[in-house]
């Protein structure tokens, strides 16, 4: 028995090679399933190029309208499940499951007076203070225990505080039990601190910061800076179409109106909404 299959191309699962024959993971799945149940196949794409979408009047486009044609007898591709879609047609078991996300120009929140105050980030501006009025007020104590026994001065006495907290030490020796018991606690709190920023400011070096320009649909809908672009005839086209969310209702009439103006930001030329994409965002 051989069945016309319809796919359409969207790489990895469905695409052309350089001699024109069908690759990807749905036409390898379909080569297994074709000899599990010997039969033969012939590949083709659909008329119009569209996945399938309905219109105001019911009419379906892309590979739903071929086969409610009857041009093929199934088809075999990354095509989603959708209400309207499932009433029209029937389909397998899901083989491939996906989590949507949107893409967008991102906006590296480092600039160059950011990355040359880079060594402050790993700690907040609130705790350096602290940081600071707790190394005077370790050195004054350090003095207080001290005074009597040795004659420190007031500076040395705060630079060897400040000294271990960026790992240059000090010169000075203790000789009271009570000096040398505060400064074991005062060193167990400097390698606490020192760890700790220094994870920090590796973390901040290796992971780039990006700011995001809406967190939500809500936000998108209300950010005159961005605009939202669809693939037609694409699950997401009757996503927006058929929701009964104001919030889908809106980005969908917005859509419909940047369309006319800008053709390519809704239509089902792959390639034109790829390079509309490129050029806005790179």
């Amino acid at each position: 028995m051989k069945l016309k299959i319809l796919t359409n191309l969207w790489s990895p699962f469905s695409e052309m090679n350089e001699d024109g024959q069908f690759i990807g993971i749905a036409i390898d799945l379909l080569k297994h399933v074709a000899k599990d149940l010997n039969f033969t196949y012939d590949l083709f794409l659909p008329r119009d190029g569209k996945w399938g979408s309905v219109s105001s009047n019911g009419t379906w486009n892309g590979m739903i309208r071929d086969l409610l044609d009857k041009q093929a007898d199934a088809s075999f591709a990354p095509f989603t499940v959708v209400k309207s879609r499932a009433e029209a047609v029937d389909f397998t078991t899901s083989y491939y499951f996906f989590r949507p996300a949107i893409s967008y120009k991102n906006h590296l929140t480092d600039s160059k007076t950011a990355r040359k105050l880079l060594f402050l980030k790993p700690f907040s501006s609130l705790l350096w203070v602290l940081l600071g009025l707790v190394t005077l007020l370790v050195g004054f104590v350090l003095r207080f225990f001290e005074r009597p026994a040795n004659k420190f001065i007031y500076s040395v006495e705060h630079l060897f505080i400040f000294g271990s907290l960026i790992n240059q030490g000090g010169s000075i020796t203790v000789n009271r039990g009570a000096s040398r018991l505060f400064l074991s606690a005062w060193w167990v709190f400097v390698i606490t601190i020192v760890a700790t920023y220094s994870g920090n400011i590796i973390a901040n070096l290796a992971i780039r910061r990006v700011s995001y320009p809406f967190n939500s649909l809500e936000e998108l809908a209300e950010n005159n800076e961005y605009r939202l672009v669809l693939l037609e005839g694409a699950a997401y086209e009757l996503i927006f179409k058929e929701s009964n969310s104001t919030i889908y209702k809106k980005l969908w009439k917005q859509l419909q109106e940047d369309a006319k103006e800008t053709p390519d930001m809704f239509t089902s030329d792959y390639d034109a909404l790829t390079r509309l994409v490129k050029k806005v965002c790179c």
